[in-house]
This record gives structure tokens, sequence and C-alpha cells, in this order.
């Protein structure tokens, strides 16, 4: 799918956002998420999702606010 995605979901609704990363040599693909109140991709301006390390990432707002989240995926080679 395109990046970036929007997405508006309401409190205790739950939101999925999915990163289809593929490699050629079938190495292995690791990913980590994070979050941020600003609309950027830097890893020093965001939050960091423990565990948050799968292709997929669900999550469901306990409080509103405007929240912009993304992945970095990373390949090892086999």
């Amino acid at each position: 799918s395109k990046q970036p995605k929007s997405v508006e979901n309401y409190v205790g609704e739950t939101a999925v956002f999915e990163s289809k990363a593929t490699t050629v040599d079938k190495g292995t693909i690791t990913y980590q998420w994070y979050r941020s109140a600003e609309n950027t991709a830097d890893i020093e301006k965001a939050e960091k999702i423990d565990g948050a390390t799968e292709a997929t990432y669900e999550v469901t707002p306990t409080e509103s606010g405007v929240y912009y989240y993304f992945v970095v995926a990373s390949h090892s080679s086999k």
C-alpha cells in the first residue's frame, strides 16, 4: 500500500498498521514500530514502541489526540 497512510479512529477502537517489506535474497526482515506527536519519521524524535516488532501493529487508543506511527524495516542477508 502507499505510504503514508492516514487512519482515523476513535478512542477504544483498534487501528491496524501493516508493512509489506520484501527481500529478493530470502534474508530476514526485522521490524520496529515508532510513535510520534510530530509528523516525522525521525527515530530520534519518536517513541520506540516496546514489543512492536512484527510486520503488523495494532493499537487501541485510550485517549484522544493525533499521533503518527511508522515502522523501520531492516534486512539481514541469509
